[in-house]
């Protein structure tokens, strides 16, 4: 038979719902007020709402039911993606001590850096980088770099080594994987093998917080295969 070197099934969630995702409505501010309100956190520093919280625990309930327990479990280890794991586990009921050890961390699977201008009011951004519109206009949506930050593309390769990684230690397992809306192109493009020009289109929107996308491995295929995109359990 055969040798499995995949992982049997591959489950990514994004994040639930945090407090930037409610209070900031553009890329950048659009003024001081807004900036205020949605705070200048750092990405990774950036926790869930409480409406955020109820969306992973019932998003825990609806994956308890459809996959059972997961062989490992992975995040990004910002503190949304983090938060929702532990909130997805509460879904778990009894059975979340059994999968609480098997969460871990892994900075490849954080979401894609938005360098300087990521908490710049829009008038400051033309300021300071009045070369940046026309740059970013006339750049494909793969390879388009924010000041000090990461492309898409830049995202896929980290995604790539991870997903090595995954068929190196857990070949036949069930993973689940929680982490952003840009690494959930990343997966898509490798996994899936598509075109910058489909992946330039999927990453122009973000996938629902919480929104669930299954992978499962078909051995006639010896890869994974998309299953569902993008499913939200939560009411």
């Amino acid at each position: 038979m055969k040798k499995i070197n995949f992982p049997k099934l591959l489950v990514l969630v994004r994040h639930a719902e945090s407090a930037r995702n409610t209070k900031k409505k553009g890329v950048f501010f659009k003024d001081q007020a807004e900036k205020i309100v949605a705070g200048e956190l750092s990405d990774e520093n950036i926790s869930l709402t409480e409406r955020g919280i109820e969306q992973a625990r019932q998003t825990g309930v609806a994956l308890r039911k459809a996959y059972g327990l997961f062989d490992v479990v992975f995040h990004s280890g910002y503190v949304r993606a983090e938060e929702t794991v532990k909130y997805i586990l509460e879904g778990y009921g009894r059975d979340r001590v059994k999968i609480e050890s098997r969460a871990h961390s892994d900075i490849l699977l954080r979401e894609r850096a938005g360098g300087y201008t990521r908490n710049m009011l829009a008038e400051e951004v033309r300021k300071h980088f009045p070369w940046r519109k026309n740059y970013w206009d006339n750049s494909h949506p793969m390879f388009a770099v924010p000041p000090g930050g990461e492309s898409v593309a830049d995202v896929c390769t980290r995604i790539n080594v991870f997903l090595v990684k995954l068929r190196l230690d857990y070949p036949d397992k069930k993973v689940l994987v929680v982490s952003h809306a840009r690494t959930t192109d990343a997966f898509r493009m490798v996994n899936e093998e598509l075109s910058f020009e489909k992946t330039g289109l999927i990453s122009k929107t973000d996938p629902a917080n919480c929104g669930v996308t299954e992978y499962k491995y078909k051995p006639d295929l010896g890869k994974l295969i998309l299953c569902s995109y993008d499913v939200t359990y939560w009411k």
